[in-house]
């Protein structure tokens, strides 16, 4: 008996020790959060309501429009329009004065007009600019008008030429390209321009496109739109100085941009919406 007692007094010695130490490890812990400031069951700002906060006092910038379409104006995707496709790649290789083939490795690409001009295939490039004046007045993407007419606030951009080529898939030459480029980087935001943001295929739609095809034996035809963004109606009318080589038929007179030029902040956008 006095064993069984004594191993009694034992065990309720050891829960008392168990819960004095597990007290002061409580006491420890809550002294330590006190002495590094740390705040305990406090209550979370908003993210939204911080940046509302900061922003506050900051003036809205002035924003005037430069066209005639509002914004709330629901319109009908231009993607969604009959246009002109290339669904086979041109095949004819340009051939050089001597009569052969320009191979794409032999040609350097011009970083504006005046090498276009130095260049040995200057002809090439002339003609290239040529089609690219042609198609932007034939799709009435540029308007001249007199510089009376251009809004007191609108804002007269510069242009650029832009060159590149398109070859075969054995690397022969079968097209020159010149593209007309507005500077956007000097558009206003909110005054020039407001929406910028247009959609692009993910990676992964294209690969889940090609699997289903494989898995129901479809055959997948690609195709490329003519000068896609020379489709799209601007919703504010840009202003543009002068085109380097084709200067306006009037003097004092300026080119109007009615259509999504590129280089322009809101072409991607007006193309998609």
């Amino acid at each position: 008996m006095d064993n069984e007692e004594h191993i009694k007094l034992e065990e309720m010695h050891g829960d008392q020790n168990d819960t004095q130490v597990s007290r002061e490890v409580i006491d420890a812990a809550v002294m330590y959060q006190q002495q590094i400031g740390k705040r305990v069951n406090r209550d979370e700002t908003p993210s939204e309501v911080l940046r509302v906060e900061r922003h506050a006092d900051k003036p809205e910038p002035k924003r005037t429009r430069t066209g005639l379409r509002e914004y709330h104006e629901r319109r009908r995707p231009a993607y969604l329009d009959d246009y002109v496709v290339n669904a086979v790649q041109r095949k004819s290789r340009i051939k050089d004065q001597n009569g052969k083939y320009i191979r794409a490795s032999s040609v350097k690409i011009p970083r504006n007009r005046r090498e276009a001009r130095r260049s040995k295939f200057a002809g090439f490039w002339d003609l290239a600019e040529a089609d690219e004046i042609t198609a932007l007045k034939t799709k009435g993407v540029i308007v001249e008008i007199s510089s009376d007419e251009v809004p007191n606030d609108a804002k007269l951009l510069t242009t650029g030429w832009v060159y590149a080529l398109k070859s075969d898939h054995e690397g022969y030459v079968i097209r020159f390209k010149a593209r007309i480029v507005a500077f956007g980087n000097y558009q206003r935001p909110g005054i020039d321009f407001c929406e910028t943001f247009s959609p692009v295929a993910r990676m992964s739609s294209f690969r889940m496109l090609v699997a289903l095809a494989a898995a129901l034996h479809l055959k997948l035809y690609g195709g490329d739109i003519n000068t896609a963004y020379l489709n799209a109606m601007l919703a504010i009318r840009q202003y543009l100085r002068s085109i380097d080589g084709f200067p306006c038929a009037v003097d004092g007179h300026v080119y109007m941009v009615m259509k999504a030029l590129y280089g322009l902040r809101q072409s991607g956008r007006e193309w998609n919406s």
